[in-house]
């Protein structure tokens, strides 16, 4: 029986405890705390007992109550000398009497009777003042309640006049919708228009390319002609391949707005492939002096199942893109890898980067940057719009990474499968454009100093290194040709001699040497800049 209202009791303390968890009640906390010390004591809990003991001296710390901690002190002394602690029995002792003394200081004169009078004297005051404010709160509810209704018939008026607004502001945008979408339509009806125009000029644009290549094809083939007649050919073909893929490109837009886009997977080594095509770009990056590196998967790594032109055009456009804008003596990496059934591709470079505000229109078709601090960089808008699609058709995603000022990094991933076949030896690119690479190895490197030599010297300024080639083969018999990419550089040539500066323009050379009529001098810019819509090729 005894043993049933221990367990009572320590029930009851608990419910207790619960209720002072809001902390608002500490002096009851502590108390129940203490007689939860003395319980479980008694029982033989005493590591228990010591813990309801600690929050119960924690807690009349924390309030500075001198006769709860009396209490809890009292406590420590009697566990500690139960415990043969004598020494720290006798130090909670005479702290125990250190705050029962400080309690009674505090306590001394105190009144009971004057205190219950002062209590029943604030409760009058405190009566009276309630009756005075139940009459003022009657009062302003009668005020409030006046303001209310006049609230409450302004309201309605307001409500009338607003609700005749709004049938006449539906009426007026009942029409204004009608005139969107007509004018929706409209747009529609033009963009379809104009996607058929693109596809319609492009097919058109194939017979007389086909006129054009074949001839400079069987003459490059015939072996009578020139180093010079050779060089220009070349440049020519590679022109014209360059506008074959351009209007393959448009050809392919406009089929992937028609759903009519389908992948053609063949059995590839993925290593070599990469290879093959990385490699066009080598001289491109001797020249301009990049260091760029190629991180191919091994060797030994099995064949999947791949459309390998249009991987081709995702891995060219993103490396003409990053040759394009990367400075001299940048840097650019690109590592292709096969993992868990995913391909990826990453081409990082050390370019000026891309501003914040253009890069969710990085893959809009035909977008180009409208910043009033970039020039225009040419391009036709839709090389990462095909890659956008190409690696959605895959299944997969592409995604950049830009700082301002320090280079971009554009990531490829879709899943392949692996071929049950072989892949050829070397891939098949026979049709496929191959990248200009500036006079095909014939490099003319920019001396400190201009030649005084037998030939009169012509400076040719040109950021296009195919048309700056063109321009030098034509030139070279008659005269020492030195090239520079930018105005910075055909500084530097110059070197500050006024007797040097005179030098044929490069947009003077255009219009005596190409058809149609000069195209305006570029703004020179010391470092290239990185588009918001990079070119195709």
């Amino acid at each position: 029986m005894i043993k049933k209202d221990i367990v009572e009791a320590e029930i009851n303390y608990q419910k207790a405890l619960k209720l002072t968890e809001d902390g608002t009640q500490p002096w009851i906390e502590v108390h129940i705390l203490d007689a939860l010390t003395e319980l479980e004591w008694d029982r033989g809990n005493r590591k228990l007992a010591k813990s309801y003991l600690e929050r119960a001296h924690n807690r009349a710390i924390q309030q500075k109550i001198d006769d709860l901690l009396v209490g809890t002190f009292e406590w420590k002394a009697y566990i500690a000398e139960q415990e043969g602690r004598f020494e720290e029995a006798l130090a909670y002792t005479k702290k125990q009497y250190f705050h029962k003394e400080a309690f009674e200081e505090r306590s001394a004169g105190f009144n009971l009777k004057n205190y219950y009078l002062q209590q029943e004297k604030d409760q009058l005051e405190a009566d009276k003042r309630e009756q005075n404010l139940k009459l003022s709160l009657k009062n302003t509810q009668l005020r409030y309640t006046l303001v209310i209704f006049i609230l409450i018939l302004l309201l309605a008026i307001g409500l009338f006049f607003g609700y005749q607004k709004q049938r006449q502001d539906k009426r007026a945008l009942a029409v204004q919708n009608t005139l969107i979408q007509q004018q929706a339509e409209q747009l529609k009806s033009l963009d379809t228009a104009k996607s058929r125009f693109f596809a319609n000029v492009s097919h058109e644009l194939r017979t007389p390319l086909t006129l054009l290549l074949g001839p400079i094809h069987t003459l490059l083939k015939d072996g009578q002609l020139t180093d010079k007649q050779v060089r220009l050919l070349q440049m020519a073909g590679q022109s014209g391949k360059q506008l074959e893929q351009l209007v393959n490109d448009i050809l392919d837009l406009r089929k992937l707005e028609q759903g009519h886009l389908v992948l053609h997977p063949k059995p590839t080594g993925l290593s070599a492939f990469v290879r093959t095509y990385c490699a066009q770009f080598e001289s491109l990056a001797e020249r301009k002096q990049i260091d760029f590196s190629v991180e191919l998967p091994p060797q030994n790594t099995p064949a999947v199942l791949l459309d390998q032109e249009k991987f081709r055009q995702i891995l060219f456009n993103l490396l003409a893109n990053a040759f394009k804008f990367t400075p001299n003596g940048g840097r650019i990496e690109t590592a292709v890898s096969v993992e868990a059934g995913m391909l990826h591709l990453r081409v990082a470079d050390t370019g000026p980067g891309i501003h914040p505000d253009d890069l969710p229109h990085l893959f809009d078709r035909y977008f180009q940057t409208t910043r009033p601090d970039k020039p225009a960089e040419g391009g036709t808008g839709i090389g990462l719009a095909l890659c956008h699609d190409y690696a959605q058709l895959f299944g997969g995603t592409i995604e950049v990474e830009s700082i301002l000022g320090k280079g971009s990094v554009l990531r490829v991933a879709f899943p392949v499968a692996r071929s049950e076949t072989e892949a050829l030896a070397e891939p098949d690119h026979a049709n496929h454009y191959v990248l200009p690479t500036a006079g095909a190895g014939h490099t003319t490197p920019v001396p400190s100093e201009i030649s005084t030599g037998a030939k009169p010297t012509i400076l040719v300024v040109e950021d296009n290194l195919d048309l700056q080639d063109s321009i030098r083969t034509i030139l070279q018999e008659k005269y020492h040709v030195v090239t520079a990419d930018h105005g910075q550089a055909a500084l530097d040539v110059l070197g500050g001699n006024r007797e040097n500066r005179k030098l044929i323009r490069c947009s003077t050379l255009r219009a005596r040497l190409l058809p149609g009529p000069p195209k305006p001098e570029r703004e020179t810019r010391q470092t290239p800049r990185y588009p918001l819509r990079l070119p195709s090729h």
